[in-house]
């Protein structure tokens, strides 16, 4: 948890200056952590001379970053009222009101006052109800944020930089015909003298890090939801066994890995726990939404999701179980404290005349332009932090790695029956896919390290 100080009106000069001097406001640092959630506390003095400020802690989840819902009755004016007989909470506040309730899969909503599902992501932990901090945003106290993030004091750079993740902006292309100088990724550790000066039977000596088993699904539907020709088609899982590989894995002890951790454990810089495993979801399909994300926050597990950005809805769509309905933005923002959001390709997801996988057929401009594309949308939604690729149908050829690496991205899955290890490359990393047909005793010793 961090505690971050919201302020309504603009602090005097003199009084953020000493307040600076007295290194009161704490840098706002998500550090990947098994628990995901750092409990940090401070007693804040409060100057004589100025009014009582509301504060604010904020708790993380994969990505982002969430209020609980009781604090922000500190806001004067905001109002937070709990129905006597019903699952429901009122926030008025001005002229807006909003409605938070649960849905019966277990999702937190926030409703406006006409009763429409706002999209804001909420959940519930522990008794306590939390919603995103941008939600602020839509109460019309910006300006909280704002301040905050102007009065924050600069931080110096980390001693440890090697270990750091960098914020990586990716190129601009200046047109298609220009060729983008590939610039190597800042995370590439430089080769140095001391480490040529290795030896063979040190390197020996210092332990890998295990292998760590990453299972990729793709689309769920209810069994009784299924055609025939749904039912032989392999990428789609049900929804029931969906539900036992993950209380498996719950009986199994399993915890389950961000990508940032991911690539700690790998380079060394972080040791992942016994048990521990990704789960990812290709293509970006909205059951992912309407059911893996209900199941997965009931156990407590967090997963990726590798989406084509060019197919994302720009609105949710009504569900149809026999078509292949895409997520929407507001649904990826909806579900972002259980999933983290990395490109499929914009769209590259599809086979040339000839019947070659485009990331194969076409030139490294083209290539260029459509990471480009993938990068921008989700980065200015603010996913894609740790920069994460899944190659479509899993092919690859060195341009692409090339080109991945000069946008900054750090690892990228291919295909394989093993587990991601640390003498993979980093652009060619292997996971488990997980079919209709995949039995317990599969699935079993895909979680073997």
């Amino acid at each position: 948890m961090k505690p971050v100080h919201l302020n309504y009106q603009k602090i005097k000069k003199a009084a953020v200056t000493l307040t600076l001097t007295l290194g009161l406001f704490l840098p706002m640092v998500t550090i990947p952590a098994p628990g995901f959630t750092q409990a940090v506390s401070a007693e804040v003095p409060v100057d004589a001379s100025t009014e009582t400020h509301p504060a604010f802690e904020l708790i993380t989840r994969v990505e982002a970053d969430y209020l609980a819902l009781e604090d922000l009755t500190r806001i004067p004016g905001l109002t937070l009222t709990a129905h006597a007989s019903r699952d429901l909470k009122t926030l008025k506040i001005g002229t807006q009101q909003f409605f938070i309730m649960p849905s019966a899969d277990g999702r937190l909503n926030v409703l406006d006052a006409t009763g429409r599902e706002t999209w804001h992501s909420a959940f519930r932990e522990n008794g306590a109800d939390y919603v995103e901090r941008d939600f602020l945003v839509t109460i019309g106290q910006s300006a909280l944020l704002e301040e905050a993030a102007n009065e924050a004091p600069e931080t110096a750079e980390p001693a440890d930089t090697a270990n750091s993740e960098p914020e990586l902006a990716a190129p601009l292309l200046a047109s298609t015909e220009g060729n983008l100088p590939m610039v190597p990724s800042a995370n590439t550790p430089a080769e140095t003298d001391v480490t040529a000066e290795i030896t063979v039977a040190a390197a020996e000596a210092i332990a890998a890090p295990a292998d760590i088993p990453v299972l990729c699904y793709h689309h769920l539907l209810l069994e009784a939801e299924m055609s025939p020709l749904q039912k032989l088609n392999a990428a789609i899982v049900s929804v029931e066994k969906f539900e036992r590989d993950m209380a498996y894995l719950k009986s199994k002890g399993v915890t389950t890995l961000t990508m940032a951790q991911l690539k700690a454990h790998l380079a060394g810089t972080w040791t992942a726990p016994e048990n521990s495993v990704v789960i990812t979801f290709d293509d970006g399909y909205q059951s992912v939404y309407r059911y893996a994300y209900p199941i997965l926050k009931k156990y407590g597990f967090t997963a990726s999701m590798f989406v084509v950005t060019g197919t994302v809805e720009a609105a949710p769509v009504a569900w149809d179980p026999s078509a292949t309905v895409k997520i929407s933005w507001a649904e990826m923002n909806k579900a972002k404290n259980v999933f983290e959001y990395h490109p499929h390709s914009h769209a590259l997801h599809g086979l040339s005349s000839s019947g070659v996988p485009l990331a194969l057929a076409l030139d490294e401009i083209s290539l260029k332009a459509d990471l480009q594309m993938a990068t921008v949308l989700l980065t200015d939604r603010g996913f894609n932090k740790t920069r994460v690729y899944a190659h479509p149908y899993g092919v690859h050829d060195a341009r692409a790695d090339q080109v991945l690496n000069g946008f900054g991205y750090v690892m990228a899955f291919a295909l394989g029956d093993a587990p991601a290890s640390a003498s993979d490359v980093p652009f060619a990393l292997k996971r488990y896919g997980v079919f209709p047909y995949t039995g317990m005793g599969s699935f079993d010793r895909m979680l073997e390290r």
